[in-house]
């Protein structure tokens, strides 16, 4: 990577509705779709590419992703695709030609991006091809481990035939994470939501009591569900 000092003076010009580069060369259009702007780096990457190859001395990238922009003018950004496409860019710059970089906005009309973006999408959908790129980032990395951790501890939960109480009010064990933590725990609120408590079928099954029944002589056992939508002795609390 180079040195600061070395570094390449970059910035982009934002092109106003439907208007092209006023200064003459080829028009290079990008187009990429991938979580945090890879595709379109990517994408910024090749076209540079393209103009250093190429024996015209004028060329115009124009790209529909500001934060590829951003990440590629910005001399803090260590990420391999912006720190090639800068130096690609100061190479081409210091043997006398011109590259220019713009943002157009996306989906109005642009003959070129709108080219760009029905070549990218039938390249994507029809061409059956190794990845041009395929490293990650390692919050990426992160992210994918956290949400399959998360993934099969949800699937753990739901197959398992444990927690059958707890399931009633959280059959999700995801979304159960994101309510809990919001709620302030008390201990008649764990039993509730476990069916570990003072309730006669919880406690017979411990042997502490005889009769796993309700007070309510319904014959019904008394558990969590039972107390809170049928027992006839909490009808009125139910109701209120």
């Amino acid at each position: 990577m180079a040195h600061p000092a070395n570094g390449t003076e970059l910035e982009f010009d934002c092109l106003e509705d439907g208007a092209m580069p006023s200064e003459n060369g080829v028009n290079i259009f990008t187009d990429g779709s991938k979580l945090e702007g890879k595709a379109e780096l990517l994408a910024l990457d090749e076209a540079v590419k393209c103009a250093r190859r190429s024996p015209e001395c004028c060329h115009n990238i124009l790209s529909d992703s500001r934060s590829a922009l951003q990440m590629v003018i910005n001399p803090n950004t260590n990420h391999p695709l912006a720190v090639q496409v800068r130096n690609n860019i100061k190479e081409i710059r210091e043997k006398g030609r011109r590259i220019k970089l713009y943002w157009i906005r996306a989906h109005i009309g642009t003959v070129g991006n709108e080219r760009a973006d029905e070549l990218a999408k039938e390249a994507a959908l029809k061409t059956k091809r190794k990845a041009d790129y395929d490293k990650c980032p390692v919050s990426f990395v992160k992210r994918q481990i956290r949400k399959d951790s998360l993934d099969e501890w949800n699937r753990r939960y739901t197959e398992g035939t444990t927690a059958s109480t707890t399931k009633i009010f959280f059959p999700n064990a995801i979304k159960a994470y994101t309510i809990v933590r919001k709620i302030e725990m008390e201990p008649i609120i764990v039993q509730v939501f476990t069916g570990h408590g003072g309730f006669s079928k919880y406690l017979h099954r411990f042997k502490c009591k005889e009769d796993p029944s309700c007070s309510c002589e319904s014959g019904t056992e008394q558990d969590v569900l039972h107390l809170i939508v049928d027992c006839p002795i909490y009808s009125r609390q139910r109701h209120e």
